[in-house]
């Protein structure tokens, strides 16, 4: 004990020094406590005593040092709580085992992945990470009930790609063995549970770190994803896995055989067209593909506010475009529509 020393003086409430814990405040495993917004202040004054030199049993002013910063960490994660959020509940019809090989192939490859190709794309135009942010948290059902701890996550996740090297990532997407292998790590420890918990989320962060590729940087950017995610995020996140189809029958040699993959969920693309001299409409087709499995909600936004695009014939397997002008063209008049097709309840 330090009670005698300069740099640890005062009394605190621990009778006796204690061994501070070797980890910091929020690094996994981590465990869930819901209490009254009320009690937080109250929390946060008793937790000052751990801020008491006294209260540390450490070797030198450093350590001391350390693990005052490591308290201060825990009294400000505490302090700034968001509103406890039940995690979107699994409502999948499969099989324990085959409900969490759906799951482990949509983490792997629509919450991973698809979240990588976005950072990707979002850098190679110059977008910022905030824009980045807006486009990916939309496209991830369930991300907008946790804003904060996916903005955490996708933040630091567009940081390490961008200071890595973005061709290591590009190799990745890739490679279709990658993300098998990390759908089979994910599936192997949640076989059991048909699902991501917090009893096997730890399971989850070490089958997936222990996946062997040759850009290592790509696996540690991985994990550090899914150790910002946490446990509570994966869980919120991981629901729309349930009704997807993935095949981890080869899972027990590394590699799984799927993913068959998810339905269609959402489609965006430009289509042209050309209005005629002395026309003032053109109709085109607008294909889909791969084709949804029912018919998606179109949004359309025209590159000449003068024009106006609209759509008709929407099915599963694409729509009828067609551009109109106020009145008949002079000359032959070329017109580019951005779409976005969405199904129903596939966007938060």
């Amino acid at each position: 004990m330090w009670k005698d020393s300069e740099w640890a003086t005062q009394q605190g409430s621990y009778s006796n020094a204690v061994v501070p814990p070797t980890s910091g405040p929020c690094d996994p495993p981590t465990v869930s406590v819901c209490i009254n917004v009320q009690w937080i202040p109250y929390v946060c004054g008793a937790l000052s005593q751990l801020c008491q030199p006294s209260t540390w049993d450490v070797a030198s002013e450093d350590d001391l040092i350390d693990v005052l910063e490591r308290v201060t960490g825990l009294i400000s994660a505490i302090g700034t709580a968001m509103p406890c959020v039940s995690p979107a509940p699994v409502l999948g019809t499969a099989s324990t085992a085959q409900q969490a090989c759906n799951i482990a192939g949509y983490l792997a490859n629509i919450l991973i992945k698809d979240s990588i190709q976005k950072a990707i794309d979002a850098i190679n135009q110059n977008q910022t990470v905030l824009g980045y942010g807006v486009i990916i948290t939309g496209a991830i059902p369930g991300a907008g009930v946790i804003i904060p701890t996916i903005a955490k996550a996708l933040y630091e996740l567009y940081g390490s790609i961008e200071g890595g090297t973005l061709t290591d990532y590009q190799d990745a997407l890739e490679d279709p063995t990658l993300w098998s292998k990390i759908t089979c790590a994910i599936f192997t420890a949640t076989q059991g549970d048909g699902q991501v918990m917090d009893t096997n989320f730890a399971a989850v962060q070490a089958a997936v770190a222990a996946v062997s590729y040759t850009h290592a940087e790509v696996i540690t950017t991985i994990s550090a994803y899914l150790a910002n995610l946490g446990s509570a995020g994966v869980q919120q996140l991981q629901a729309a896995g349930a009704f997807a189809d993935y095949d981890c029958s080869s899972c027990g040699s590394g590699v799984s055989t799927g993913p068959a993959g998810l339905p269609t969920r959402q489609i965006a693309g430009s289509a042209s067209a050309t209005i005629l001299a002395g026309s003032a409409q053109i109709s085109t087709s607008v294909a889909f593909v791969p084709a949804f499995a029912a018919n998606p909600i179109i949004t359309l936004q025209c590159a000449d506010p003068v024009l106006i695009a609209s759509a008709s014939s929407i099915s599963g397997a694409g729509f009828t475009l067609t551009i109109t002008a106020a009145v008949n063209v002079d000359s032959d008049t070329p017109a580019t529509v951005d779409y976005l097709a969405t199904l129903p309840g596939s966007a938060p």
